[in-house]
C-alpha cells in the first residue's frame, strides 16, 4: 500500500513565492551564490515561532502572497511585513503558531507595510536539495520560485511542541519606521575619489529597482572617471557603477564583480533594506 504523502497544493503562487532556508553555503568560491532568505530575522522568527529548533525551509513571500490548500494537518506561522493573512477567510495573526487541517485554505494576501514575509512549517519543507540546499536558484534548483500547482511536501503532525507552544513573539523589525540606513566602508572606499565619498555621505537616495539579485539606490552621485579591477562581492556590498548608481548584492547577488565597493551592510541592515519597496527615501548612516 502506497504511503500517503503530507503536502499543501499551490492554487495561487502570488506575485514572487520561493522556498528558502540557510542557504547554499560553501559554494561561492565555485561562482554560486549564497541565496537562502532576504530577510534572515524574520525567516528565524517564522521557525522560532512554529517550534523549529533550527531554521528549516520555509516560504519566503514577496510583496503578495501565495493561497494554499492543505491535504493534512501541519503548524504554521507567518513572520515578517505586515500583511492580511487568512485562515478559511478568517483573519489570522502573525507571529503565531496555527494548525492547518486536511481542506483548510491559507491565503496570504498583499503586503500593508514591507515588502516580505516568512511562512514556515513544524518540521520543515520537505523538497529536495541541490548543493545542499533547498534555496530555490535557477537553474541551480529547476526553478527560481514556486508554481501554481505544485505540491510542497511537509512533516504532517497534530502536535505542538510543548516548550515552543507560548511562545508567540512580536515583529521586531523595524519595516518603515526609519529613513537612515547604516553602512560601512567598503573594500576599496579608500579608492573612491574624496569628492564622491562626500556625495554618499551627504546625498538622499530612492530605492529604485530591486529583487533577490540586489537593490538599487539612486540618487546625485558623481560618475567614476576610471574603471576598477574585477572582484569579490560578499553579500551586503555596495558598488558605484559608472553612472553614479549604487547597487546593493542580496541573497542572490553575484559572487564577483568590476564596480568600485565603496560602502556595506551588515546582516541587520540587509534584514532592513529587504523590507523596503520602490521609492522608499533613504540617507546614509555612515558608522563611526
Amino acid at each position: 500500500m502506497p504511503i500517503k504523502k503530507s503536502f499543501c497544493q499551490v492554487l495561487e503562487p502570488g506575485f514572487y513565492t520561493s522556498i528558502q532556508d540557510e542557504g547554499r553555503i560553501g559554494w561561492r568560491a565555485k561562482g554560486v551564490p549564497l541565496s537562502g532568505p532576504m530577510d534572515a530575522e524574520s525567516f528565524a522568527r517564522a521557525n522560532r515561532v512554529v517550534g523549529n529548533d533550527t531554521p528549516m525551509a520555509a516560504l519566503e513571500i514577496t510583496l503578495s502572497g501565495p493561497t494554499l490548500l492543505f491535504n493534512d494537518p501541519v503548524w504554521v506561522a507567518v513572520s515578517g511585513a505586515e500583511v492580511a493573512l487568512t485562515h478559511n477567510q478568517k483573519a489570522q495573526a502573525l507571529d503565531r503558531p496555527f494548525l492547518c487541517d486536511l481542506g483548510d485554505v491559507l491565503r496570504v494576501g498583499k503586503m500593508t507595510q514591507g515588502a516580505r514575509v516568512y511562512m514556515a512549517f513544524l518540521g520543515g519543507l520537505q523538497t529536495p536539495q541541490y548543493l545542499g540546499s533547498a534555496s530555490q536558484f535557477y537553474p541551480i534548483s529547476p526553478a527560481a520560485r514556486v508554481q501554481k500547482g505544485e505540491k510542497l511536501p511537509f512533516v504532517s503532525s497534530l502536535l505542538f511542541p510543548k516548550i515552543a507552544a507560548s511562545t508567540g513573539e512580536t515583529n521586531s523589525q523595524s519595516l518603515g519606521g526609519r529613513d537612515r540606513l547604516k553602512v560601512r566602508p567598503g573594500i576599496d572606499w579608500e579608492d573612491c575619489p574624496k569628492h564622491i565619498q562626500k556625495e554618499l555621505k551627504n546625498g538622499s537616495f530612492a530605492v529604485g529597482s530591486n529583487n533577490r539579485m540586489g537593490y538599487r539606490l539612486e540618487g546625485a552621485i558623481s560618475p567614476l572617471d576610471f574603471e576598477p579591477l574585477s572582484g569579490i562581492i560578499p553579500p551586503g556590498t555596495i558598488q558605484l557603477s559608472f553612472a553614479g548608481s549604487l547597487l546593493v548584492a542580496m541573497a542572490d547577488g553575484q559572487v564577483t564583480g568590476g564596480y568600485l565597493r565603496v560602502l556595506s551592510l551588515d546582516s541587520q541592515e540587509m534584514n532592513f533594506l529587504a523590507q523596503q519597496t520602490t521609492g522608499k527615501k533613504l540617507r546614509l548612516d555612515f558608522e563611526d
